[in-house]
């Protein structure tokens, strides 16, 4: 084999090498953007979920509330406070909390 064919067999593998290199480079693109997606997707379906759980609960929370449209965000919020720092409040939200998750019980 000559100096020749053995520089364009070189240059040959070089441009092959080159090309993989380039192949990969835009799979690792492609795996990075599809990562970004769906990270993205996880975030917006838990802003879903926590704002559709708010909507129920505080509709949950009117519905036991005398005339909730007279009463403020604070007033609400000083009822919620007194209520939930009962003992027996307490004691039921513990009891409730045990059996929805036994694995991490609540002191």
């Amino acid at each position: 084999m000559t100096a020749e064919e053995k520089s364009e067999q070189l240059k040959a593998s070089r441009e092959k090498l080159e090309h993989e290199i380039y192949v990969t480079e835009k799979k690792a693109k492609a795996c990075e953007d599809e990562e970004k997606f769906l990270i993205s997707t996880i975030k917006q379906y838990n802003r879903k979920t926590r704002t559709h759980r708010l909507c129920n609960r505080g509709a949950m929370l009117e519905q036991y509330l005398q005339k909730p449209d007279y009463l403020s965000d604070e007033q609400v919020a000083e009822f919620l406070k007194i209520v939930f720092h009962k003992a027996d409040v307490q004691e039921i939200l513990r009891k409730l909390l045990n059996e929805a998750h036994p694995e991490n019980p609540c002191l």
